[in-house]
């Protein structure tokens, strides 16, 4: 029998969000398990779709639906995007032929389609990234517990339990779902987090060309990714003030996000020349970017506690890097960073503790690194995600 799989979401490389490479890391490692792999994704508003041949990347065909693509720098434009791409993707996941479907959280509006493909005869997997409508009331879009809350919160217990099987990556929102929103724990699989091991190494001149600094000699501390209301950029401000007049210690922020200009805005007013800011890299680059830095930073804010995974961790151990994370002790982030030994966990606010595990890390980057490479390659690579999910779909 043909093991076929569809996979379902906005995003897809060259796409920078952390889902779409995700996404994409999965999909090739389900390929590479002999499995017939397609994506269905998202395509700019400039590109006019004309019944096409799918794409391929890496031996995965990759179709793309027509959606809008408005810059993503208010709610409305947002959820214009999310709303178009789910009007044209749901009729063509009606006439796929793919056996299973896996329809991820990326918008978070497709999944609720689900219970609407089931009357149609599909089964479908629904993959959570993050906890609605728990995410969006932490975003302060919408109020805890308020009627658009509630309706959210129906339709998503709704999608789960009419799904064959929902995947978390942590087990934080597993308990977060049976404790809170009533669903029975055989429902619900943690999958984990999954990263590709990979190292590639980026010039010093390139580097000073991004930032405008020179790393040699110095300690390169780095947060990459959506700079957001997840990300506790209070502490990270907190500390680059406290440390700005050692020349040796120098932050690098990559990324984008609603709290950028706010973070830019910081830099200026506080004179914070050991703070760098640059935008999200191109695919080809931004590993060497990673890979620049002595430590990595996961700056996890408490509100998102149980609703959330950030993946950058597992990306950034895979690097080899050692890593200081800002989370509570109790999260996917705190536990993976202590199990593995690879850096130091301290909690929001906590600046002296910050400075002093600067030091601590800096001095032992070296074993911190090789036991965050470790780790992944024992726990956590993309093979081992796609093995596991290939029991479940196929059993």
């Amino acid at each position: 029998m043909e093991k076929s799989v569809l996979l379902v979401d906005q995003f897809f490389p060259p796409d920078q969000a952390t889902t779409a490479k995700l996404l994409e890391t999965l999909a090739i490692a389900l390929k590479n398990r002999n499995l017939k792999v397609k994506v269905l994704t998202g395509k700019p508003a400039y590109a006019v779709v004309r019944n096409r041949e799918p794409e391929k990347c890496n031996g995965v065909l990759v179709e793309k639906v027509f959606s809008t693509n408005f810059p993503r720098t208010s709610h409305v434009r947002r959820l214009i995007n999310q709303i178009s791409f789910c009007v044209f993707a749901v009729p063509r996941i009606l006439f796929t032929k793919e056996k299973r479907i896996i329809l991820f959280s990326d918008p978070f509006l497709l999944p609720y389609a689900g219970p609407i493909l089931k009357i149609f005869g599909k089964k479908y997997y629904f993959f959570m990234f993050d906890l609605y409508p728990d995410a969006i009331s932490a975003y302060g879009i919408i109020k805890k517990n308020g009627t658009v809350f509630k309706i959210i919160d129906w339709l998503e217990r709704c999608t789960i339990n009419s799904s064959e099987k929902t995947f978390v990556i942590g087990n934080e929102v597993k308990e977060k779902l049976v404790k809170e929103k009533k669903i029975r724990a055989a429902k619900v699989e943690v999958l984990g987090a999954w990263s590709n091991i990979g190292i590639p190494q980026m010039k010093n001149k390139k580097i000073k060309r991004l930032f405008g600094t020179d790393l040699r000699g110095k300690i390169a501390l780095m947060h990459a990714g959506n700079i957001g209301p997840a990300v506790d950029l209070n502490t990270l401000i907190s500390v680059a003030e406290s440390l700005k007049k050692n020349k040796r210690i120098v932050f690098f922020v990559v990324g984008d996000g609603r709290k950028k200009k706010e973070l830019e805005k910081a830099v200026k007013s506080k004179k914070l020349k050991n703070v760098k800011i640059a935008p999200y890299q191109k695919p080809e680059n931004l590993l060497g970017v990673l890979n620049a830095a002595d430590i990595q930073l996961v700056l996890f804010h408490k509100s998102f506690n149980g609703i959330g995974v950030p993946s950058k961790t597992y990306s950034a151990m895979a690097l080899g890097k050692p890593i200081i994370a800002v989370a509570e002790n109790d999260t996917a982030t705190a536990k993976a960073v202590k199990s593995a030994d690879a850096g130091i966990v301290i909690q929001s606010g906590q600046i002296q503790e910050f400075v002093k595990a600067i030091k601590t890390v800096s001095k032992n980057k070296k074993v911190l690194g090789a036991n965050a490479k470790k780790f992944i390659e024992k726990k956590h690579t993309a093979d081992m995600a796609a093995r596991k999910l290939e029991k479940i779909l196929f059993p």
